[in-house]
């Protein structure tokens, strides 16, 4: 922009201009300052091994219940492992290299360690695997067919990638 130009504008719309920037400005520092403790907690989806399966066992009984004919549930999921948490690891490799009555030995050594991240020095946590499931009984009314028991059998595979015969549904 020329000088020409801004003096088309004139002073007060100048002014008007300036005054809303600098409001701008304020505005987006307000809400700049230092979160409390709360709000920086990432609350756990999951707590333990057992909640989980209970979880899962309620899910899956919900969903069967929805199906019409099929009441009075009963779901039971057995854990193969527990949660684990792979963690961010730094190694550092030295190697050294001697040469002993004419032969050349290579000697290579790995240290690792642990990345810690926050003032609490917390393991950084790259992936989390839920525990895996080992098998899932089933229990209700309504399940004494078998092409309905073939289609929750066959639900129970997509859902937790689990074999056939690890899957066991019984009518009430």
């Amino acid at each position: 922009m020329k000088l020409s130009e801004l003096s088309k504008i004139g002073k007060n719309k100048m002014f008007l201009l300036l005054g809303a920037g600098i409001l701008l400005i304020i505005v987006s520092y307000i809400d700049m300052g230092e979160k409390t403790e709360e709000e920086n907690i990432i609350p756990d989806r999951v707590t333990t091994v057992e909640h989980y399966g209970e979880q899962m066992e309620t899910k899956i009984k919900e969903l069967l219940e929805k199906v019409p004919g099929i009441s009075d549930v009963c779901v039971i999921i057995t854990l193969k492992t527990g949660r684990e948490k792979i963690v961010k690891e730094d190694s550092d490799t030295s190697r050294k290299q001697e040469e002993k009555t004419g032969d050349t030995v290579m000697e290579e050594a790995v240290k690792k360690t642990t990345v810690l991240v926050g003032e609490q020095e917390e393991p950084y946590v790259v992936k989390e695997n839920y525990p895996q499931i080992q098998g899932i009984a089933i229990s209700g009314k309504g399940l004494e067919s078998q092409k309905r028991k073939k289609d929750i059998i066959d639900m129970m595979e997509a859902l937790f990638d689990l074999p056939i015969h690890k899957i066991a549904i019984m009518e009430k």
